[in-house]
């Protein structure tokens, strides 16, 4: 895979979702990729970065060329997802 995307979510409102995360995938058969398991010892095709929504549904923000740029990202996204959960919280 060379070309890397980062796309916005279905739904723009961040608080719509409960977390990020980054999954390695493996290209098959030149078109179809598939989540590695952490158990498997392969080295993935790319890192997919998914936001996961309160109904257990995750949609696919971005793939990304390392786990690095991955893990990132989804770091970066369950930051931004926390503050807004503190901002909506009320205080005493």
């Amino acid at each position: 895979m060379s070309d890397y995307w980062i796309q916005t979510p279905r739904s723009n409102a961040l608080e719509d979702y409960t977390h990020a995360e980054a999954h390695p995938v493996l290209v098959e058969d030149d078109c179809f990729g598939r989540v590695l398991h952490p158990s498997e010892n392969i080295e993935p095709s790319y890192w997919s970065v998914y936001l996961r929504n309160k109904d257990g549904l995750s949609d696919c923000v971005a793939d990304l060329p390392s786990g690095t740029a991955a893990h990132a990202l989804s770091d970066y996204l369950d930051a931004l997802i926390q503050s807004l959960r503190d901002a909506q919280e009320p205080t005493a």
